[in-house]
């Protein structure tokens, strides 16, 4: 009789899911670590999780100082998009809804001052690297500049790795 190939896919296709899910990768390269794939999500993380081309290997790395016994968060998407487009996302694209303090802890009006800063970080963000592939280096610094203001804002005026980077770059 008639036999379904569904009993071969299934474990593959959880396979699949897991990693998925918890991978740290690029478009070549990736793997689930067991630790870093505890880390849950945050739309205002305390760590990145990013693969290493160079070692293969793969970093965790503080985007601020973290307190003793705060739980680890990293971004699971871009984090330059309103609340609405970051839900839809994460929903989407991981299977579940953005329950992170962030979120949950806003209220309309901060939403709203939240997702314009957001918006304008992207903006910033792609103009200076249009600006410098066009060799518009003083443009390029103001709208820099822009972003570190914007970002420090959305941070809380917290310093972190993200506008020390660009603090740095900006020295360059």
């Amino acid at each position: 009789g008639f036999q379904s190939g569904l009993p071969c896919y299934v474990p593959l296709l959880s396979e699949l899911r897991i990693f998925k899910l918890n991978a740290v990768s690029d478009d070549s390269n990736g793997c689930v670590c067991a630790l870093a794939s505890l880390a849950n999500h945050a739309c205002l993380p305390s760590v990145t999780l990013a693969w290493d081309h160079a070692r293969r290997r793969h970093q965790v790395r503080a985007l601020r100082c973290i307190e003793a016994g705060e739980e680890v968060a990293a971004s699971y998407i871009d984090l330059w998009q309103p609340a609405e487009a970051r839900r839809r996302a994460l929903r989407q694209e991981m299977g579940f809804d953005c329950q992170c303090s962030t979120c949950a802890g806003m209220d309309e009006d901060d939403r709203r001052l939240s997702d314009h800063r957001r918006v304008l970080c992207k903006r910033f963000e792609q103009d200076v690297h249009t600006k410098l592939q066009a060799g518009r280096w003083e443009e390029a610094l103001h709208d820099a500049k822009s972003l570190h203001g914007m970002a420090k804002q959305e941070f809380g005026d917290v310093e972190t790795l993200i506008t020390r980077e660009m603090r740095g770059a900006m020295a360059e």
